[in-house]
This record gives C-alpha cells, structure tokens and sequence, in this order.
C-alpha cells in the first residue's frame, strides 16, 4: 500500500466503511485486520464521540432554558451535518469525477452511513480528500441523526411526563381548590 492508501485504509477500515476495493493479502494482515475492525472501530468511535460530545458540551455551558439548549445543539448539529454533506458532494463532483448531483450524494451520504457504496478512486488527492471527509461526515450523520432523534423523542416526553415544575403547579391549584 503507499502512504496515502494505507491512511485511508485505516479510517475506512476503522470506521467500519469497507470499500474492499484493495485487500490484505498474508495472513497475519487478515488478523490482524480483524483485529482492528473490531477493537479499532470501537476506539475510533469512542475517542471521537468523546470529542464531539466535549464540543456539544461548551455549548450547553451558555444555555438558558433546556428548550433553548437543545434547539441550539440541533440547529448547530444540522449545520455541521450539511457541511459535512456538502464536503462530500464536493469530493464525489470533482476528485471522484461523478458527473451529476445525484451520485455525488449518494456517494457522500453512503460513506457517512458506512454503507460504501461507491468506491472512491484510488489516486492522492480523492483518498485524501475521502478519508477527511469519513472523519468529519461520520460523526457529523452520527451528530445530526441522533439530535433529531432527541429532539423530537424529547418533545413527545415532555408532552407526556410533565416536569417537576409542572407537577408542582398541579399541586398548587389542587391546595388552592382544598
């Protein structure tokens, strides 16, 4: 492998991407390959939801109210996330040479999904470019889908388990009625 493949055979493997489109080919590679799929993805995802849960975290730090709180890490988790895809689209429209919007998408969003489906080409600047955009666009679609999935599992909750303040309010007219 040269420098640049061997880069972006780590994250795509790491990852949990999985072109396939070069493989091992001794065996100790293989295990040691297994190895790393498994243990490897776990530490690469951990380290980086570390990070960016570190990131969401300064924000909370200025929030008033959680409502705010958590509109603010959903807008800033939809930007980050349409950066990312767009990062991607670029990648697909002009170092992977795919000539319409359509597959340039596809070609993003299935690597931030890790379903892979279009193979990057194997030159320096489109395997530099993709792995760059798997460290970004992969925690971003993390990010993005689970804000959604907060946010909107949030509401529901909050119509459906009053808060303590609302409890207590309930309280204050049921004494009041007394």
């Amino acid at each position: 492998f040269s420098t640049i493949y061997a880069l972006f055979y780590s994250v795509n493997v790491g990852l949990g991407v999985g072109y396939g489109n070069l493989g091992v080919r001794d065996v100790f590679t293989k295990y040691f390959t297994v190895f790393y799929m498994m243990l490897g993805s776990s530490l690469v995802m951990s380290s980086m939801s570390i990070f960016f849960n570190s990131l969401l975290q300064r924000m909370s730090v200025d929030s008033v109210s959680t409502h705010h709180h958590r509109t603010s890490k959903f807008i800033a988790c939809g930007f980050f996330y349409a950066f990312a895809v767009g990062l991607g689209v670029f990648d697909g429209f002009y170092y992977q040479n795919l000539g319409n919007l359509a597959d340039a998408l596809v070609f993003a969003v299935s690597n931030y999904t890790t379903a892979g489906l279009i193979t990057p080409r194997d030159a320096f600047p489109s395997l530099f470019l993709t792995t760059v955009t798997l460290l970004i666009g992969i925690p971003a679609n993390i990010l993005w889908w689970g804000q959604v999935a907060h946010f909107f599992l949030s509401a529901y909750e909050d119509e459906e388990f009053p808060s303590s303040d609302s409890e207590s309010e309930v309280e204050d007219v049921l004494d009041a009625k007394s």
